[in-house]
């Protein structure tokens, strides 16, 4: 099911990223020396570790309802994309993760990570705050961006290209697709997935990642790190193994330091 997913959310990105090319500029990633000016470092058993430099980092999630109606996220992932080592690698994170975030006076309150979205009512406040919380994980700032998907337009795309079972050949027939659209249709089918998708990434750099995913050595999937236990209310929680999550972090996001 969440291999289904992912193929879905690629199909999405994509047509996203060219619906959004064609209605206006291209918009690229920012000078790269500046961006990571006093890259920042970490110590881990002896050892001086600086963050990679040339790494782009995407929460994606999928998004339903629970039955009084309330948007609940239910597949999550971390995508990593890192340009000098040539790999794309992925971190499920369970739906029950333990997260904190903050409320609007500040307080910081623990709750699952799939409810963090239905705190907010505007949709890119939910997916930046999603990426807030999941930074309290990973660590301040180590995932950028954030990709939602809503189930049901999930559904609807998928539903039309249902017999096709490579994702290679997904992603063209998308293309085929859009291309295949006059400007009417076109507009039409921008306005019907903007209503599924939520993101803050530029066409130029969907482009780039989507491009990246295709070339580069696909890592072996990671759980993050923790274990499942009761809660209170009578369902699960799954806790943040905090050391186990220290060395991801390290192998994830760090190399060693060579200055």
């Amino acid at each position: 099911m969440r291999k289904r997913l992912m193929k879905i959310c690629l199909s999405l990105l994509l047509a996203l990223s060219v619906l959004s090319t064609c209605a206006g500029a291209e918009t690229v990633r920012g000078d790269l020396s500046e961006r990571f000016s006093g890259i920042p470092r970490i110590e881990y058993e002896g050892q001086t570790y600086a963050l990679k430099n040339r790494i782009t980092t995407v929460l994606a999630m999928g998004i339903g309802k629970d039955e009084a109606g309330k948007a609940r996220v239910d597949v999550n992932f971390v995508l990593i994309i890192d340009d000098d080592a040539k790999t794309f690698s992925v971190i499920e994170i369970p739906s029950e993760t333990l997260v904190q975030v903050s409320l609007e006076d500040g307080t910081p309150w623990n709750m699952r990570f799939r409810d963090v979205y239905a705190m907010c009512e505007d949709r890119d406040a939910g997916g930046a705050k999603m990426v807030e919380a999941m930074n309290t994980v990973l660590g301040e700032d180590r995932v950028e961006h954030y990709l939602a998907f809503d189930a049901e337009g999930a559904a609807v795309l998928d539903a039309s290209l249902a017999e096709i079972e490579d994702t290679k050949e997904r992603l063209k027939a998308m293309m085929a697709l859009v291309e295949e659209m006059d400007s009417d249709q076109m507009n039409d089918t921008y306005k019907l997935l903007g209503d599924y998708i939520i993101t803050d990434m530029k066409s130029g750099a969907v482009m780039k990642v989507i491009d990246k995913m295709d070339r580069y050595e696909v890592l072996p999937r990671i759980m993050l790190p923790g274990a499942q236990h009761n809660a209170n209310d009578g369902g699960t929680l799954y806790v943040p193994d905090v050391n186990e999550i220290l060395k991801l972090r390290v192998s994830a996001f760090y190399e060693a330091d060579r200055y």
